[in-house]
C-alpha cells in the first residue's frame, strides 16, 4: 500500500495556508516552505497531516525572501512530535 502524502498546514490566525509536503524542507527546529510570504515575526501553528495522523506545533515566523518562501522556526517540542 502506498503511503499517503504529506500535507502542511499553516495556521495563522483564522487563516490557513496548505501546502503539500513536498514543497516544504522540514527540520527538527523549523521548516522552509516554498511560495508562502509571511512577515517575520509572525506568529503560526503549524499542522503536519498525513491520513488520520496529525501534529500540531507552534511557531514563529523567521525570515521570509520576496517570491520564494518562508523559514518558520518551532517553539517547544515534544519528543513524540518531533517523531
Amino acid at each position: 500500500m502506498a503511503e499517503r502524502p504529506l500535507l502542511v498546514k499553516i495556521h495563522v490566525g483564522k487563516k490557513c495556508i496548505s501546502i503539500p509536503g513536498k514543497y516544504a524542507l522540514i527540520g527538527k527546529t523549523g521548516l522552509f516552505v516554498r511560495g508562502v510570504q509571511l512577515l517575520a515575526g509572525t506568529s503560526v501553528v503549524v499542522q503536519f497531516c498525513r491520513g488520520r495522523d496529525k501534529v500540531r506545533l507552534p511557531g514563529t515566523v523567521y525570515a521570509h525572501y520576496a517570491n520564494f518562501g518562508t523559514v518558520v522556526e518551532f517553539g517547544e517540542v515534544a519528543g513524540l512530535a518531533l517523531q
